[in-house]
């Protein structure tokens, strides 16, 4: 009689909190909805305020159900932005491999839009940051212009050749709590 009260009471919280995981979860969908769309307001009023040209008329629209918008399509797209957010190789590659011209707006799009985090409230993108360090170690290590370098070393094989010091700074720039330093430092 125990067990089978337990099982009951089991079962219906069980339930209950299927329900309000539900719930959330759409609470959390409607929210973040609102949440880019008015960041994309904001975004359409500044490059509104950008132009020079007044009269143009600028409209970006976020779509609301974009699930069934796309309908077959939305998987593809959800699987590659995974993948791009997910692997910071490929994003940056992508990066590396964009015309000048454009570093603003994807810049902005990836700042402000696609490695945007919305659950944290400590506006501490990780991902984003993993990039900049990707980025910055790219920099460093190999567009440093060799006069610039061959300053510094006897060889033009590095910033400190070949040496120990070299492989310590490698090693030492992968360290978890290094990458952690220098998110805090440029955020």
């Amino acid at each position: 009689m125990y067990i089978e009260r337990f099982l009951k009471e089991m079962k219906t919280t069980k339930a209950k909190l299927e329900d309000n995981m539900e719930n959330i979860l759409k609470k959390i969908s409607q929210n973040c909805f609102y949440y880019f769309k008015s960041k994309v307001e904001m975004k359409e009023i500044y490059d509104y305020c950008q132009l020079e040209d007044h009269e143009v008329d600028l409209d970006y629209t976020l779509f609301e159900n974009s699930v069934k918008r796309l309908d077959k399509d939305y998987q593809i797209l959800y699987d590659v932005l995974f993948l791009l957010r997910e692997n910071y190789n490929i994003m940056h590659l992508i990066i590396k491999n964009c015309e000048a011209d454009s570093f603003e707006y994807l810049s902005d799009f990836l700042v402000n839009f696609f490695y945007e985090n919305t659950v944290n409230s400590t506006f501490n993108e990780e991902e984003l940051m993993i990039l900049i360090y990707l980025l910055i170690e790219d920099y460093i290590l190999d567009k440093m212009p060799k006069s610039f370098i061959s300053l510094y070393s006897n060889n033009n094989e590095g910033f400190f050749g070949t040496g120990i010091i070299n492989n310590i700074f490698k090693y030492i720039s992968r360290k978890v709590n290094v990458r952690n330093f220098t998110c805090l430092i440029l955020s």
